[in-house]
């Protein structure tokens, strides 16, 4: 069995690269992401939110993590540039739930609020 930290490492790496058909592999059909005052719901939306709504452009540094029996946690900052041309450094913590080794929900709580990686 893979190891869900491996897959959620993965994840970001491929946020990163914006490889995005990657990055939507790894989630369930019938997942939710819940970011900031958002919830999507499904890959169709998840497709819709990855190519047309998120416009940041930088990365992750991954800085602590927790595994919970199916959830992880992840403590981070993202460095990079928003959908306003302006630069971002911005604390999160993500929780994913993994069913079957994929994503079937993700939390993220940002530092600055929302506004901040529009």
């Amino acid at each position: 069995m893979k190891d869900n930290l491996s897959l959620i490492i993965r994840y970001y790496q491929e946020v990163d690269a914006k490889n995005i058909d990657m990055v939507l592999d790894m989630f369930h059909e019938d997942a939710h992401y819940v970011r900031a005052e958002k919830t999507i719901h499904g890959k169709p939306a998840l497709k819709e939110f990855y190519t047309k709504e998120r416009k940041l452009n930088g990365h992750h540094i991954l800085t602590k993590n927790y595994k919970l029996q199916n959830m992880i946690v992840i403590e981070g900052v993202f460095e990079g540039i928003n959908g306003k041309n302006e630069n971002v450094d911005i604390g999160f913590a993500d929780f994913f739930e993994i069913q079957n080794h994929q994503i079937i929900r993700r939390n993220t709580y940002l530092s600055r609020g929302s506004a901040v990686v529009q």
